[in-house]
């Protein structure tokens, strides 16, 4: 299945190239990461963005013409870092130890930097706000489901991708049953991630076995 590459974002009107102007585009767009955590995607303006930044208005829209630039960055950026993890997982994890070894560390590294947390919600809530933004949204979760393709074939499963993709489209929602475990204690929070990685487990183990279609 041919994997379509992601749209492209304008990232606003004009490019940084200078140390500060690099500096002032870092600060907007860490300042919407806390505004998005903090208050959520309701609470959302460029004003207030230009409080939490500490960058002036009008700096802003020289670089974001509006929030949805700014959203798409922040989806392009924390997609990027979640393919990055699975990139980093796979290379540290060998062939020999196996599914059981690797989808613990790879649940645990994604947890780690922050996924599942308030950030997650609220910037999925702003991609669906936008028609544009849901495409990309879904295009970047649809790449994401296709790495999982791509190693279970490499792996040795014989189902054919339309099913696998499905088998991946599953684990990445059971995954979100994480986003529902940040206000517990620490020890609870490690059951479920023994919980979830255990039934992703489960079901990337089966899709290494014939499916059976009678």
């Amino acid at each position: 299945m041919e994997v379509h590459p992601f749209p492209k974002t304008t990232g606003g009107r004009r490019k940084p190239t200078q140390a500060r102007a690099i500096a002032s585009r870092a600060a907007i767009v860490d300042g919407a990461k806390h505004l998005l955590s903090d208050q959520g995607v309701a609470e959302f303006s460029m004003r207030k963005l230009a409080q939490t930044s500490g960058v002036g208005l009008g700096t802003i829209y020289d670089y974001f013409p509006s929030w949805t630039d700014i959203v798409r960055v922040l989806l392009e950026e924390r997609f990027a870092l979640r393919r990055e993890i699975l990139a980093l997982t796979l290379k540290d994890i060998s062939s020999e130890d196996g599914l059981a070894v690797f989808v613990p560390a790879y649940l645990k590294r994604l947890s780690r930097k922050g996924f599942w947390q308030r950030y997650d919600s609220q910037l999925r809530a702003a991609a669906y706000a936008e028609p544009a933004l849901a495409q990309l949204f879904e295009s970047q979760e649809d790449q994401i489901a296709q790495s999982y393709v791509k190693e279970m074939r490499h792996a040795g499963s014989k189902w054919a991708d339309a099913a696998l993709l499905q088998m991946a489209q599953a684990n990445m929602s059971v995954s979100q049953m994480l986003a529902e475990n940040t206000d517990r204690k620490p020890e609870e929070q490690d059951l479920q991630l023994i919980m979830v990685a255990n039934m992703i487990l489960a079901n990337l183990k089966m899709a290494l076995r014939p499916l059976k279609t009678n």
